[in-house]
């Protein structure tokens, strides 16, 4: 299940929102990561933002619109295989349907009225 809470915040420069908002992982915090948004609808094209997560707390600037949101979080670096030459990615703190706006199923919509979202990743 994934859930989503909204609420207020500032308008910055351009008639962008600062919008701020929490990421848990089956109820607990993630203590790092990177959130990314990509805009949705008609004239979204090319819009979109990211911003690093920090003790399950993320905060940027957004065009008001509806977004899809993907999240990222892993433990460590990736790193070489020397026998193979093949990079070893780090392994992820949160299911991997999280990691592509295309299969997160992550979205909010962010307006004047409405500033936070606050997801809860499930397996």
């Amino acid at each position: 299940m994934v859930s989503s809470t909204i609420g207020c915040g500032s308008k910055g420069p351009l008639g962008m929102l600062w919008v701020t908002g929490t990421v848990l992982n089956e109820g607990q915090p993630l203590p790092e990561g990177a959130v990314h948004f990509l805009a949705q609808g008609k004239g979204s094209a090319g819009r979109s933002g990211s911003a690093r997560l920090s003790n399950s707390r993320y905060g940027l600037y957004l065009a008001p619109g509806e977004y899809a949101m993907a999240v990222v979080s892993e433990e460590g670096v990736a790193v070489m295989d020397m026998k193979t030459g093949r990079m070893i990615p780090a392994k992820s703190r949160i299911p991997e349907k999280y990691t592509a706006v295309t299969t997160s199923g992550l979205k909010a919509t962010f307006d004047t009225g409405h500033r936070t979202a606050d997801f809860s990743l499930a397996p």
